[in-house]
């Protein structure tokens, strides 16, 4: 009897282990977002007039669902960059790049040196946990980070509305 119980135990382990998505299941679904985009398989449909996250904002569908975002905003010293990557309208992983342009102020020449420098940070999103990689190490989240969430979220709400109306 106990070793039917154990059976039964470990059976249900690995069926719920197995319904859990892993950070490596998304790379396989980006990955194949990424490959449609590349091969121009996906539908575009931009939007420049972005107030609540700023800058501007393209959306990818494909056979009619949304599966990626990219928004980008930024002026002469710090463009950022975020793609969302999206399935069944939910956040699966998001690329955040920020870049920065230092102008040194020092420089006896009339062109001043920039130095620029790049900081990336990723979000992968599975049923039960959020993990953010930052030069592959994983990090807690921060307010600006909330703050990329919520407005992935509003942007897909915005895109998918715009969408209906076309």
């Amino acid at each position: 009897m106990k070793k039917i119980i154990c059976l039964l135990f470990l059976i249900s382990l690995k069926i719920s282990y197995s319904q859990n998505v892993r950070p490596n299941d998304i790379e396989i679904n980006i990955l194949k977002i990424d490959q449609l985009k590349q091969q121009n398989k996906l539908e575009i449909l931009g939007i420049d007039d972005m107030k609540t996250c700023g800058g501007s904002l393209i959306g990818y569908y494909y056979n009619n669902k949304l599966v990626l975002l990219i928004s980008q905003n930024g002026g002469e010293t710090k463009t950022i960059i975020n793609k969302y990557y999206v399935e069944n309208n939910k956040i699966i992983k998001i690329e955040n790049l920020e870049n920065y342009k230092f102008i040194n102020d020092n420089s006896k020449i009339h062109i001043p040196n920039k130095k620029n420098i790049t900081e990336k940070k990723e979000f992968y999103f599975t049923p039960k946990i959020v993990i953010k990689k930052n030069f592959k190490k994983e990090k807690i989240i921060t307010y600006s980070d909330d703050q990329i969430i919520s407005c992935g979220k509003n942007m897909i709400e915005l895109l998918n509305e715009r969408k209906a109306t076309n």
